[in-house]
């Protein structure tokens, strides 16, 4: 079992706007892709309308692997796992905001010509401690243990 570094950024740091324009870039190029594809099947056409969802969800398949994951809760923390087989721990980026987990990885040249980078995204219920998230890898597994925020947990139980 090995670590994994969880970036912390919190409210308008540096490390928060690096983040930010990390995502709008990728939401930039499956944008992009979509609309090539919705133009590809007719464009504006009467009879091509309909499939702009579908477009969205192949572009995210044709530039970026999704890995299969399961996230859990209990009164404390929120657990997170995500399959990343291949994937070496030097090889992954999580990164730990608000009520928000974004994992992402390097597809690398040990993975081969056709890897495509690995990126999921978790928005989350409640607000977490980002001081306090851990994420290790094992077999391919990646578990990212994610406390809640004090704030947000005392309000639960009163």
């Amino acid at each position: 079992m090995s670590q994994v570094s969880v970036r912390k950024a919190e409210g308008n740091s540096r490390a928060s706007q690096s983040i930010l324009e990390s995502l709008n870039g990728i939401s930039d190029s499956i944008r992009d892709r979509a609309f090539q594809l919705f133009q590809s099947r007719g464009g504006g056409d009467p009879g091509a309308s309909g499939g702009e969802l579908d477009d969205w969800l192949q572009a995210e398949r044709e530039l970026f692997s999704i890995p299969s994951s399961e996230l859990s809760e209990s009164d404390r923390e929120y657990r997170i796992e995500v399959a990343v087989a291949g994937f070496d721990s030097k090889d992954l980026d999580v990164t730990a905001q608000g009520n928000r987990i974004v994992v992402r990885g390097d597809a690398g040249s040990n993975r081969g010509e056709n890897s495509k980078p690995l990126l999921r995204r978790f928005d989350l219920p409640a607000s977490i401690d980002a001081g306090a998230v851990t994420a290790k890898l094992d077999n391919g597994l990646l578990t990212i243990t994610a406390a809640k925020s004090a704030s947000k947990s005392s309000a639960a139980k009163a």
